[in-house]
């Protein structure tokens, strides 16, 4: 059967290379453009089945690529899928009333857009992933915590039967994010450094990859600033431990919540 092709276009390089990668593991066959002139004429040349389309692009919006395409022979039956963090507008309202459009605010789960590009193309998605050299669940859970009692009290949470990972930064955890899917990370929110590029990214590949993270929060002076950016990743479990003597116990709290046991 022929492989369903996706064009992803988005300017936001920490985004869309992570989900470039998280399509590809289901078996679909994915060309990225980094704005809107090359989307547009990208998708006149590979005519894909779908196109996915971040809207707030410069230079081109999404909504402009999209009354182009739409305007094309070529690509004018194509079905389209806008993203946006922004809450959209009467005029983008009105753009997804007219053909097969559909829209989704940033951030959205994996199995949200698999979903609906199942419902648009009418071909299953996610169970052609079995046949496309998934890779077993990789029974490993990342640390990387300030101090040597707080990994010790993860490691009495978590038992013997399940194996930690020590990291030391943020580019260490997102590397191994990127390398496979462990079941779960937990961090601290400054070694982590996800008030910086490198944070922002690890957040973005933890949400595409459904990686869920328990953040330690207690080196934050204003945690609820710290939430804000945290939004972008809605399977974050925040732990606050007044000291280490509790965080093992914060922390299979949290993993009751998760179904972890």
């Amino acid at each position: 059967m022929k492989k369903i092709q996706i064009l992803l276009v988005d300017d936001n390089t920490e985004w869309r290379e992570p989900m470039k990668t998280m399509l590809e593991s289901y078996g679909l066959s994915v060309v990225t453009a980094q704005d809107g002139h090359a989307g547009v004429e990208i998708a006149k040349f590979i005519q894909p089945d779908l196109i996915v389309l971040d809207n707030k692009m410069p230079k081109m919006t999404g909504q402009e690529a999209a009354k182009i395409i739409r305007g094309a022979p070529e690509t004018k039956g194509v079905p389209i899928i806008m993203v946006s963090a922004m809450e959209p507008d009467q005029s983008m309202i009105e753009y997804i009333k007219m053909g097969e459009n559909y829209f989704l605010k940033k951030p959205f789960t994996t199995d949200t857009l698999l979903e609906q590009i199942e419902e648009m193309i009418g071909r299953p998605v996610r169970k052609e992933k079995d046949t496309a050299g998934r890779k077993e669940k990789i029974p490993v859970i990342i640390v990387a915590l300030r101090e040597d009692e707080s990994v010790d009290a993860v490691t009495r949470a978590f038992g013997e039967n399940k194996k930690l990972i020590r990291a030391e930064s943020a580019e260490d955890v997102l590397t191994r994010i990127e390398k496979g899917k462990p079941e779960l990370a937990v961090v601290n929110y400054v070694t982590a450094g996800l008030g910086s590029k490198t944070g922002f990214k690890l957040l973005c590949a933890a949400l595409i990859r459904e990686v869920p993270l328990l953040l330690d929060m207690a080196d934050i002076l204003k945690p609820e600033s710290a939430r804000k950016l945290l939004d972008i990743n809605r399977r974050y479990y925040l732990l606050t431990p007044e000291s280490n003597s509790v965080i093992e116990q914060h922390i299979k709290s949290m993993l009751l919540k998760l179904d972890f046991f």
